[in-house]
């Protein structure tokens, strides 16, 4: 992956491929008796064929812009590929769905604790240094929290209780693109602590302010998108939080990065007392109904 816009770039392509030819091959097998399913295959089939060749395509250009638009193309119409090609024969376990997804979740939050230890190493452990690696790993803890405390359960009793076309089209928009800005929002942070770390007095630059700050937005708007398309509403706690580390940017450029991260984690940890306040009765409710047994 580092050398992919180097002279790796077809290898990579060609790796690509193979596993997403194994990928198509999989679900051919699993289709078998299912005519409507094989039709969804075959629609994936041709989408991934079209990106496959596009990522081909990018590796022989010589440019590293020319690479950027045909693998930014090709990355487009596999995310898109559900909606050209429709997504009605698809079948999903809810409850292996959510975990899937939420070992994601865990690998990413992992990339910013290992950060954390690459940041130390870097500057060396001194007082500032110490106190920053305590205040991301909070920050890291506040990713995990705000997903695995109630979202798991609640995703999974949504999808539960849906069926059909409709599970299928509510798991591809909450999952295959919501949890795309999750993720990035927390490997921006991982990506951001890192140079933290290596300077905890000295101000960060535009980019790493941009994902100590924007990292964490990027992560609750995720969730606020996901109420929206779920309950068509907005909420409040994680929608403000959101707005708050958003504007914390041109903040973390000015003032020293130990203040800045401190700023980050205080929006946190004032999310998490909000929601376990105010929260608290429908946590309680929707944790007894995961316990109770089935009728």
């Amino acid at each position: 992956m580092p050398d992919a816009f180097g002279d790796l770039g077809l290898t990579l392509a060609l790796a690509y491929a193979a596993v997403r030819a194994a990928h198509i091959a999989l679900f051919v097998l699993a289709s078998r008796g299912d005519p409507q399913l094989r039709r969804s295959v075959a629609s994936l089939a041709v989408s991934t064929a079209i990106g496959v060749g596009l990522l081909v395509a990018g590796a022989m250009v010589d440019s590293e812009g020319g690479r950027a638009a045909f693998w930014g193309l090709a990355l487009a119409l596999d995310m898109a590929g559900p909606f050209f090609f429709g997504s009605e024969g698809w079948r999903l376990e809810p409850g292996h769905f959510v975990e899937r997804h939420g070992l994601i979740v865990i690998i990413a939050i992992g990339e910013s604790l290992v950060a954390i230890g690459l940041g130390e190493r870097d500057s060396g452990i001194g007082t500032g240094v110490m106190v920053a690696a305590m205040l991301g790993f909070a920050v890291a803890t506040s990713f995990w929290l705000a997903y695995f405390d109630f979202f798991t359960i609640r995703a999974r009793q949504i999808l539960s209780g849906r069926s059909g076309v409709a599970r299928t089209a509510l798991a591809r928009d909450v999952f295959t693109y919501l949890h795309l800005p999750m993720v990035a929002g927390i490997v921006l942070f991982a990506f951001a602590m890192k140079k933290t770390l290596a300077d905890v007095g000295g101000e960060l630059a535009t980019i790493p302010a941009l994902g100590l700050c924007v990292g964490p937005a990027l992560y609750l708007f995720a969730y606020v998108a996901l109420r929206l398309r779920v309950s068509r509403t907005l909420g409040g706690g994680r929608l403000v939080a959101a707005v708050a580390c958003a504007l914390l940017w041109p903040v973390a450029t000015v003032v020293p990065a130990l203040a800045a991260l401190t700023l980050v984690a205080v929006v946190w940890v004032g999310l998490h007392a909000y929601e376990i306040i105010w929260w608290r009765d429908a946590r309680a409710q929707t944790r007894a109904a995961l316990r109770a047994p089935a009728s």
